[in-house]
């Protein structure tokens, strides 16, 4: 064994911190640009798709959960070489994966309701852009989910800035862990 893998081996895992698992998040983010336009286009023409606008949030959740699955990372991750392991170091199970997603999850069942309230609207059928769609979506209200969100992606940053190995609660509650490769 050269000196490079004993001093790898006596060093053990490198746990990501706050700050390059933030740069995965929005590196994913840009991935699913393409997945964000398609709806925003969708809903600013008469041709508005609720089973598309609910489609495509389910898309979104399942990316995160059957790539940290099956790959140990999404693009995010892999782009700044990341990857979730569990305690042994080795890939994650499918439930470790969904309860690590609970989050994420509870986002895009807020996201769905939110979806239904704004199709139910009256005046949403006759928004035509951006800028009305956004009207019409203060109007139906739900800001007060937002917070909800806003509070679980707040609380993930700030326990895995205070953790030791840089767990989020989501990791903890998962028994998994994100490590430099």
């Amino acid at each position: 064994m050269d000196a490079i893998d004993e001093n790898e081996l006596l060093r053990g895992p490198r746990y990501a911190g706050v700050w390059i698992r933030l740069g995965a998040y929005l590196i994913d983010g840009v991935c699913l640009i393409p997945l964000t336009l398609l709806g925003t286009i969708y809903n600013n023409t008469d041709l508005k798709s609720l089973p598309l606008a609910i489609a495509i949030t389910i898309v979104t959740y399942l990316y995160k959960l059957l790539m940290e699955y099956r790959f140990g990372a999404t693009l995010g991750k892999m782009a700044v070489k990341l990857k979730v392991v569990n305690s042994d170091q080795e890939k994650i199970s499918l439930g470790q994966a969904f309860s690590r997603t609970i989050p994420w999850l509870i986002g895009s069942l807020i996201g769905i309701y939110s979806t239904f309230k704004l199709y139910e609207h009256k005046l949403f059928a006759k928004a035509h852009t951006f800028e009305t769609v956004v009207k019409v979506q203060s109007k139906v209200g739900g800001e007060e989910l937002q917070y909800v969100i806003y509070g679980l992606f707040v609380l993930i940053a700030v326990t895995i800035g205070v953790d030791s190995r840089h767990q989020g609660f989501h990791d903890k509650t998962a028994g998994t862990f994100v490590v430099k490769k």
